[in-house]
């Protein structure tokens, strides 16, 4: 009976292939998003690990060296020569950053990019940028210059354009931390030519970009401009880099060489906060192939599905002369195996040309590699799988259907006529019956669910830079005075403090003052808080702010370099005086202020007390205002300017809400795809439900129902099932979004608060119902031309 199988398969493709052909063309667009996707997901999750492996990204900083500790007479250079073999360095760069500001912007008042003179100590170079576009400026040419892709973005320049900058020397910066107005910048004014677009992980240590200058500018302008250096290390063994970062120290065994200079994590090296932004978009990603590739599955079976039930009696006559169960599967196979194999050569040209535009958002801003990526994981096995499915799922329908067409003659549903005929029907295949009826109602749910839940969270990331209070930026004020020298007092300070505390306009009322203190050997940048009105205005994440002498609240990174949780002890020395303190919060600090707005701690000021030499180390003082309700912020901030406070500007995004904002059009597109994908399949569920039932159709027609009931039918169920798809859908995704979005905001390190519009909601929800009854209304007008003979002849 094998030949018999294959001369019907072969004649049910002649009889059959336009419905073939699109079983084909539905499984190649799929399959070719589902693994352009995943695609696109691999690369999201390694592109940062591939850029840093690309640049040579250093591993560890040194941003103070105390020359003084070595001897005396000896350069930075020299110094660092001396560290470079203890430590086996793989390779090292100083990097000087100069005050260069472009005219005519100002964007830049916080110093929030970096322009820099590399210059490299090893033969390996470290720290070089991948050249997007153009190329990387001479070494020995003065004024050509490279920009990030960001930086030259906000500037609006490209490669072959000029851009004129302003700079300043030090004494100039020195002036502008202690005076309101220092006066137009002292630096002389630039010509710079743009050779090139470039990406590197510095980049995303600061918020503006960067800007790569020549070793040529750095020697011509070295001591014109203001500029401090900085040394960059790449080391090969993780274990030390770890133990450098975690110490603070070298660790060379050398103790002079080891109090000499001082550790930190490099600015090229790994970011936590581009790693969450990069894995929102590989999530999305994996969200979006794998619903795809379920999507183009589920319809494929019903099409097989569909040819398996019209041929029903065709394998009863066949079974009858000798066909087995092998052979009905057989059948399957063979009826889909040129739909496979034409369908696989699809997935695959088409996953080839859909992956690049798969880099989303932050993931397309770090991708190193522009040209065509193939990954050869995810292509070979991902379109193994999508054929072995379609193959597994024909040979089941086929010996299903052969097994169940014997069982099932004869049997007629008998509907129930004592209740509106068509509300009943129409309800009925919609949740009441197994079939493509009820397959739609659960596809139309699950669907509804994920453009809900897509919903929440792109509102959530929408508002997230408008909540400045969820990451640590809730002051509407910040008046700076400046750094004062060792054990003097910050009188200007105390005064401003003490007449503010009489303003009825600010609602909170926060001076700060900013200290270094060590925690387990390292020094950090610490908070001391002196509440006179209000809460601290710092973001709480977790737990509460400090209120008495022995208690302190710790950044998120803080915590987990020092290993420490809430309810914890750690020590805090000042001046050779250790004191223990307890965790009670953990915080996100304001921007500007700290390296890192989750990587810091606060006191109180009476906590700060409980150190005698407090006083002792340089502070810089600063107060945080937010004012009440009905305050003209504008006109508040005018006055604080005209009675001679230097008031901040502090508009700056962190890190993590600045990369989150790179993903913000993913859920959008998700909302979007998801959304289009559902009136799709519910079209094609609901025109497949319409099919399968032509036999119960075509007797209620001969018992008298009339067309016009048919249409109403069909109506019925489309209503019933967006308003099912809605009642499960809205609350599934609700709970969902705010599981993400918590999910989200907890990796960023930013606050919790979900936000949905409510209007959104009922447009998402209005808009499924409207699609469905347009659905249902073109089904219903094709059912009234059709004739009672047609219907007859489907029996």
């Amino acid at each position: 009976m094998r030949g018999a199988a294959k001369l019907w398969a072969t004649t049910q493709w002649r009889r059959q292939w336009p419905t073939l052909v699109l079983a084909c063309l539905v499984l190649a667009l799929t399959g070719a998003l589902a693994l352009g996707a995943a695609t696109g997901a691999r690369r999201a999750a390694s592109a940062f690990e591939r850029l840093r492996e690309q640049t040579a990204a250093a591993d560890v900083q040194i941003n103070d060296i105390d020359l003084a500790a070595l001897g005396g007479g000896v350069t930075n250079a020299e110094a660092l020569e001396r560290l470079l073999p203890l430590i086996d360095a793989e390779a090292a760069t100083i990097e000087e950053r100069f005050f260069i500001f472009p005219i005519g912007t100002t964007l830049f008042p916080n110093f929030d990019y970096y322009p820099i003179v590399q210059r490299q100590l090893l033969d390996n170079p470290a720290n070089v940028p991948a050249v997007v576009a153009g190329r990387l400026p001479h070494p020995t040419e003065i004024h050509e210059v490279a920009l990030s892709q960001q930086f030259a973005s906000l500037l609006g320049v490209d490669v072959g354009d000029s851009l004129t900058v302003e700079s300043a020397t030090l004494a100039w910066i020195e002036a502008s931390f202690s005076t309101a107005d220092p006066g137009p910048k002292d630096g002389p004014t630039l010509e710079l030519d743009v050779t090139g677009i470039v990406v590197s992980p510095l980049d995303f240590a600061a918020p503006s970009g960067t800007m790569y200058l020549t070793t040529a500018f750095g020697d011509e302008y070295g001591g014109k401009i203001g500029n401090f250096p900085g040394a960059n290390l790449r080391i090969g063994d993780e274990a030390r880099v770890a133990e450098m970062i975690r110490t603070g120290s070298p660790n060379t065994g050398d103790e002079v060489i080891d109090a000499a200079f001082h550790m930190d994590p490099s600015a090229w090296g790994d970011r936590k906060q581009v790693g969450d932004g990069l894995r929102v978009v590989a999530v999305a990603l994996w969200i979006f192939a794998g619903t795809v590739a379920f999507s183009g599955l589920a319809t494929v079976a019903l099409i097989i599905r569909r040819l398996a039930r019209s041929s029903a009696a065709d394998i009863e006559v066949l079974s009858a002369l000798g066909l087995g169960r092998l052979g009905q599967a057989q059948i399957g196979v063979l009826l889909v195996s040129p739909v496979i194999a034409l369908a696989t050569f699809g997935i695959a040209i088409g996953a080839l040309l859909l992956a690049p535009t798969a880099r989303l958002g932050l993931a397309d801003q770090v991708e190193p590699d522009r040209g065509v990526y193939v990954d050869w994981t995810v292509l070979p096995i991902g379109t193994t799988v999508l054929a072995l499915a379609v193959f597994v799922i024909s040979s089941l329908l086929f010996l299903v259907i052969g097994r169940r067409a014997e069982a099932s003659r004869g049997r007629k549903a008998r509907p129930a006529v004592n209740r509106p005929i068509s509300l009943v029907l129409g309800t009925r295949e919609a949740i009441g019956t197994r079939g493509p009826g009820r397959v739609a109602t659960i596809a139309a749910a699950c669907l509804m669910t994920t453009v809900v839940t897509s919903l929440i969270v792109g509102a959530s990331l929408d508002r997230l830079p408008t909540r400045p209070d969820l990451w640590g930026g809730g002051t509407d004020v910040v008046i700076d005075f400046g750094e004062v020298a060792a054990g003097e007092p910050n009188i200007a300070y105390e005064e401003a403090l003490s007449a503010l505390a009489g303003d009825d306009r600010a609602e909170g009322l926060t001076g700060t003052t900013l200290f270094f203190p060590e925690i387990d050997g390292r020094p950090m940048t610490s908070f001391a808080l002196d509440i006179q009105r209000g809460e601290p205005i710092i973001t709480i994440l977790a737990g509460r702010s400090p209120r008495t002498p022995d208690e302190i609240v710790m950044g998120r990174e803080t915590m987990t370099r020092y290993a420490v949780n809430i309810g914890d002890n750690v020590e805090m020395t000042v001046a050779g005086q250790t004191e223990s303190f307890h965790v009670v919060g953990q915080a996100a600090f304001p921007v500007g202020d700290v390296a890192g707005f989750d990587d810091s701690a606060a006191i109180t000021s009476a906590g700060a007390t409980r150190f005698a030499e407090f006083d002792e180390g340089n502070r810089i003082n600063q107060v945080l205002i937010t004012w009440a309700s009905g305050v003209n912020h504008e006109q508040a901030r005018a006055d604080l300017s005209a009675s001679g406070y230097r008031v901040l500007d502090r508009s700056r995004l962190p890190p993590a809400v600045t990369n989150l904002q790179q993903v913000d059009d993913v859920p959008e597109l998700l909302t979007l795809f998801f959304g289009a994908l559902g009136i799709s399949a519910l079209g094609y569920m609901l025109g497949a439900s319409s099919r399968a039932r032509r036999r119960q159709l075509s007797v209620l027609a001969t018992l008298g129902l009339q067309r016009q009931q048919l249409a109403s039918m069909l109506r019925w169920q489309a209503i019933t099932t967006a308003l099912a798809a809605a009642l499960l859908g809205v609350p599934a995704g609700i709970i969902i979004g705010r599981v993400v979005w918590a999910a989200i905001a907890s990796s960023a390190g930013v606050g919790l608060s979900h936000a949905i519009s409510l209007g959104t909601l009922a447009v998402a929800v209005s808009l499924a119902l409207l699609a469905a009854i347009s659905i249902a209304t073109a089904l219903a007008a094709r059912a009234r031309r059709q004739r009672l003979a047609e219907l007859l002849r489907a029996n």
